[in-house]
């Protein structure tokens, strides 16, 4: 990696960090300490929480589709103004209707997919996968430390308290664009990095990437659902709310630790289908000791296995999508998919919130797992992928190659599983299978005859 990609992606990396340090920090103690608040009732506790998904999922491909006609920066710095409002707005909130504007507003600074273009715009295609592993890092990083810092801060600041971090966060975001986020001019048209309008309808279609986003809605629903269980839980098990974050601290830790041969297994071989469907097997087992034995060491093992499986299918089904989607349609794909996901952020609070207000926490525990043996049902369709890849070919008339004549050749190529050609950019992007891809082939027509 150059100077300018590894500039960007540990800028970006940051920007994820802080950003959702000021997300992440509310979740461990949100139900808790809003549930005393002037209006709140379970379900719109849960609805508090999801509403950030709602603005979220609605709002990613449009932003997506602004950053392309005004530049990344304008529209990361316009949206993280609205996030820092929505703090502010949260924190000073004395109702639970003026907790839900807050938490909106949040959720309408919507940047995620423009993050991950603008990682795409300022990287390599060679070196991306690196870029966002180091993206993909810090989002973990601030998770982990999201669970020790949250319950600790509130006891000394309140819930208003973590809101004000949100706020500052995206302030600190703001410093990050400006000073560090290289101001590059780029291409205004590619289709690796944001979505594209006429692309949305064969994504939507294609049932491959339609299981994928399923699965990330249904594994951001599990984990917003859950977190409006996991603190009362642990309160009944006896934990002090003070003490929680050293529980999540270490079953974070144990979890990430104990996924990595899964995540190593996940890259070789035709392993990818059956450890994405034992992950929500797993869930599955999770939700179920969760609802019959709430005594802490079971408690504790229940959690340790839905974070496990949580945080290995966060990790694998992103890889999997770039394996799935066609050549040239990667930003649109990756947009869904986030839509996707906070669709399920959403979700999980609104029907979470309304399950637990119709009975108690062993219900939503119960449809939960339930939900995870129909999800389970769907994956049995899914298959391993090759080891596809991607690759991007510059080209020039001039030198002798016409883009029928590459179009030609690349198709009949060993490895070569579809392609898409930019005339107005000189591009075309490649799915390869790099078992059996030559990409000594490419230098011929970057070269000439």
């Amino acid at each position: 990696m150059n100077q300018l990609e590894v500039r960007t992606a540990f800028a970006v990396g940051l920007l994820y960090l802080v950003r959702m340090l000021g997300l992440f920090s509310i979740l461990p103690v949100f139900v808790i300490a809003a549930e005393f608040m002037d209006g709140a009732n379970p379900f719109l506790l849960g609805l508090a929480m999801g509403i950030y998904g709602f603005f979220q999922s609605i709002l990613q491909i449009p932003l997506g589709f602004l950053s392309d006609r005004l530049g990344r920066r304008k529209v990361i710095i316009g949206a993280l103004l609205v996030f820092v409002l929505g703090s502010v707005v949260a924190a000073l909130a004395d109702h639970i209707y003026w907790l839900m504007l807050g938490r909106a507003l949040q959720g309408m600074g919507a940047i995620a997919g423009v993050l991950l273009a603008l990682v795409s715009d300022l990287t390599r295609l060679e070196h991306r996968s690196k870029a966002m592993a180091i993206v993909g890092a810090c989002i973990g990083i601030s998770f982990a430390v999201s669970m020790l810092v949250g319950p600790l801060l509130f006891t000394f600041s309140g819930l208003s308290g973590l809101f004000m971090l949100s706020a500052v966060a995206g302030l600190i975001g703001i410093g990050i664009v400006v000073f560090l986020v290289p101001a590059v001019q780029i291409k205004p048209f590619n289709l690796n990095s944001g979505p594209q309008r006429n692309q949305l309808a064969e994504v939507l279609r294609d049932h491959n990437l339609w299981v994928l986003n399923f699965s990330i809605f249904v594994t951001h629903y599990l984990l917003m659902s859950g977190f409006l269980a996991f603190p009362l839980l642990l309160s009944g098990a006896g934990i002090n709310l003070s003490e929680h974050s050293q529980y999540y601290l270490i079953i974070l830790l144990g979890s990430f630790v104990a996924m990595l041969p899964f995540v190593y297994l996940f890259g070789k071989g035709n392993w990818s289908a059956p450890l994405l469907q034992a992950g929500v097997l797993v869930l599955g087992v999770s939700l179920y000791l969760l609802s019959t034995d709430q005594a802490l060491p079971g408690l504790l093992l229940a959690l340790g296995l839905f974070f496990l499986a949580f945080n290995f299918l966060e990790a694998t089904l992103p890889v999997q999508l770039s394996k799935t989607v066609r050549a040239g349609f990667r930003g649109t794909a990756m947009g869904v998919y986030s839509s996707s996901q906070f669709a399920g952020i959403f979700a999980g609070g609104l029907i979470g919130g309304l399950l637990i207000s119709m009975q108690d926490i062993s219900l939503m525990l119960i449809v939960n797992g339930g939900v995870c043996l129909f999800w389970f049902i769907i994956l049995l369709r899914i298959q391993s992928q090759h080891k596809w890849e991607s690759r991007t070919l510059e080209y020039e008339e001039s030198k002798g190659w016409t883009a029928k004549e590459i179009a030609e050749q690349l198709s009949s190529t060993p490895g070569v599983e579809d392609l898409v050609i930019i005339p107005e950019q000189r591009l075309i992007y490649l799915k390869v299978d790099s078992s059996c891809f030559d990409d000594a082939k490419l230098a011929e027509f970057t070269q000439g005859r």
